[in-house]
C-alpha cells in the first residue's frame, strides 16, 4: 500500500458497497470483474484499489480484510506488487482507452502467473473512455477469465460500456457522499494543513465531490476565488487585469513555460470560474420569488438577482466554451483572448 492508500475498513462512505465486497472476500467468491459506477470523486478508484490489495492477501481474515503482514500486502504497501495492476490512462487524441493499451495492461496482464500472490488484479479507472475496439478486446478475457483473475471497472456511468460487458460484469453503484464523510476524506487527505471553513468551501464547490475539492485546494488559483466571485458579481476587469491571475501567459507572444503548462493554468482558470458561477446559480434557483404583494425593495432585489443569474450563466457558457477550445487544441492565448473579451463587465 502506497503513502496514501487506504485499508477497504478505512474507506469513508459508501458502506453498503464495502459491506458487499468484504461479503465477497470473507466468502472468497469474488467474480471476475466488478463495474464500480457513480459520480465523479467520490472515492470509487480509492475502493477499488483496496479491495484489489484485499483481494490478493495470502493471508486474508475471517471478515475479508487483509492480513498487513504477509508477503503481498508488503509489497501492495510499497506499490511495488506485480500482480496488482493499475492500468495507465494512454488515450488517443480523441480522448478514448484504445484496443492497443487493453491487449498490452490488461489480456497479457492475465496470460502470466501471479508472482507474489495466487491471485491477479488489474484495475481500469475512467472505463467510459474505452473505445468500442478496447472493449470487444475485453470482452474475449471476460468469456474465460483466468482462474484468480479480477478486474475492476471505475467509471461515472455504464451507459458507455457495451452491454455484452455490463452482461458479464457485477455492478455496484455508488452515490454522493454524506457532507461530514466528504469532510473527513478531505481532512485525512490534507493531513491538518487547511482550516475546517476552507475544506468546507471546496467541498461545496466541487458539489460534494472530496476528489474535485481535492483538485480545487491544490490549485494555486483557489486562493483567488475571492477575487473571481467578485467579478462574477460586479463584472470582470480588462483582459490584462485578469492576465495578472496567470503568471507566464502573454498574450504578446512572450509566453513562459510549455504550451501544456499553460494550457494546465487556463484550465484551472476556467474550471474554478465555472464552479464559482454553478454555485451562484444554485442558489439562485432556490431563493424564493417575491409575491404579489412584495415592496419596491423586494422586487429590486429580485430585478438585482436576475441580473446576477444571467452574468453567472454567461460565464458558465464562456467557461464551457473555453474549456472545449483547450480541448480541441486551440492556442491557449488565444483561447485566453476570447473567453476575457466575452465576459459581462459593469
Amino acid at each position: 500500500m502506497s503513502a496514501h492508500a487506504l485499508e477497504l475498513e478505512q474507506v469513508v462512505g459508501h458502506a453498503d458497497v464495502r459491506a458487499a465486497l468484504v461479503d465477497a472476500l470473507a466468502s472468497d467468491r469474488c467474480p471476475p470483474c466488478y463495474l464500480f459506477a457513480g459520480p465523479p470523486g467520490v472515492g470509487k478508484r480509492t475502493l477499488a484499489a483496496a479491495f484489489l490489495r484485499a483481494f490478493l492477501c495470502l493471508a486474508r481474515r475471517a471478515d475479508g480484510s487483509a492480513c498487513g503482514l504477509c508477503a503481498a500486502c508488503r509489497a501492495a504497501e510499497r506499490g511495488q506488487h506485480p500482480d496488482l495492476h493499475l492500468v495507465p490512462q494512454k488515450t488517443s487524441r480523441s480522448g478514448r482507452l484504445e484496443i492497443t493499451t487493453v491487449r498490452s495492461e490488461v489480456v497479457e496482464v492475465f496470460d502470466l502467473e501471479p508472482k507474489y500472490s495466487r491471485r491477479r488484479g488489474v484495475l481500469i479507472d475512467r472505463a467510459e473512455t474505452l473505445s468500442e475496439e478496447a472493449q470487444n478486446s475485453l470482452l474475449k478475457t471476460l468469456e474465460e477469465p483466468p482462474a484468480g483473475a479480477c478486474l475492476v471497472l471505475v467509471a461515472t456511468t455504464e451507459t458507455a460500456l457495451l452491454p455484452t460487458i455490463l452482461s458479464r460484469a457485477r455492478l455496484l453503484r455508488f452515490g454522493r457522499l454524506a457532507a461530514e464523510d466528504g469532510l473527513a476524506i478531505l481532512r485525512q487527505q490534507s493531513g491538518g494543513a487547511e482550516p475546517e471553513l476552507v475544506l468546507r468551501e471546496a467541498l461545496a464547490l466541487a458539489d460534494g465531490s472530496p476528489g474535485a475539492a481535492l483538485e480545487l485546494l491544490s490549485s494555486e488559483l483557489f486562493s483567488e476565488r475571492a477575487t473571481l466571485a467578485g467579478w462574477i458579481h460586479a463584472g470582470a476587469p480588462s483582459p490584462a487585469d485578469l492576465r495578472e491571475l496567470l503568471p507566464g501567459l502573454d498574450t504578446g507572444g512572450r509566453s513562459e513555460g510549455t504550451r501544456e503548462e499553460r494550457k494546465e493554468r487556463l484550465h484551472e482558470l476556467f474550471q474554478l470560474t465555472l464552479l464559482l458561477a454553478g454555485r451562484e446559480l444554485r442558489e439562485g434557483c432556490s431563493a424564493d420569488a417575491p409575491g404579489a404583494s412584495a415592496s419596491d425593495a423586494d422586487r429590486e432585489e429580485e430585478l438585482r438577482r436576475g441580473a446576477l443569474m444571467a452574468s453567472c450563466q454567461r460565464w458558465a457558457e464562456l467557461g464551457l466554451r473555453a474549456l472545449d477550445d483547450l480541448e480541441a487544441m486551440v492556442t491557449p492565448e488565444l483561447v485566453f483572448e476570447l473567453w476575457a473579451a466575452g465576459l459581462p463587465r459593469a
